[in-house]
């Protein structure tokens, strides 16, 4: 299994720090918010786990069009979208899909994985998936009455693998 964790406080600030805390854990990708980071900041962050390193940009922050060159110029693998705020607003709300598609775009055109995340939701896999990004993040979604508080919900984890291997379909809206 792939394992990845979480590390810093979501600000974007001390990330190396953060980084090389949850390097030691020994997990496969670390994800970590770069907020403001400089491109020094983004290049030591990085270093700390080499081919390892997921940037996160948040929704809310108007996500700027060159997220991905700067954080593959820095040395990081992975690039996502998420939402910061934990309280039902989804990605699809704050984001329009040519936006999302230009983003996993700039993902591909610089080398990065890219990923999207934010309050999904299994109909949201249909959307979703005709971007082609490298993977969707879940939790909300996939736990029991919807609650990220909550244990995962078995019934609606098949169904999102069942969606996701279904692939996206021409009818989907």
């Amino acid at each position: 299994a792939v394992t990845s964790a979480v590390a810093g406080d979501g600000t974007g600030r001390e990330i190396a720090a953060a980084i090389a805390t949850i390097a030691a854990t020994g997990v496969d990708f670390i994800k970590i918010a770069v907020g403001g980071a400089d491109d020094a900041a983004l290049a030591e962050a990085a270093a700390q786990a080499p081919g390892r390193v997921i940037g996160v940009l948040f929704a809310e922050d108007d996500v700027a069009e060159d997220g991905p060159a700067r954080l593959a110029a820095a040395g990081f693998v992975g690039a996502m979208i998420d939402t910061r705020g934990k309280s039902g607003t989804t990605l699809t709300s704050l984001m329009a899909a040519p936006q999302l598609a230009a983003f996993v775009a700039g993902c591909r055109t610089h080398g990065l994985m890219s990923g999207l995340a934010g309050s999904l939701g299994l109909g949201d896999i249909p959307v979703l998936a005709r971007l082609d990004p490298d993977y969707l993040g879940f939790r909300g979604g996939l736990c029991r009455a919807s609650d990220r508080r909550q244990a995962l919900d078995g019934a609606r984890v098949a169904q999102a693998v069942e969606a996701m291997r279904a692939g996206p379909r021409a009818d989907a809206a």
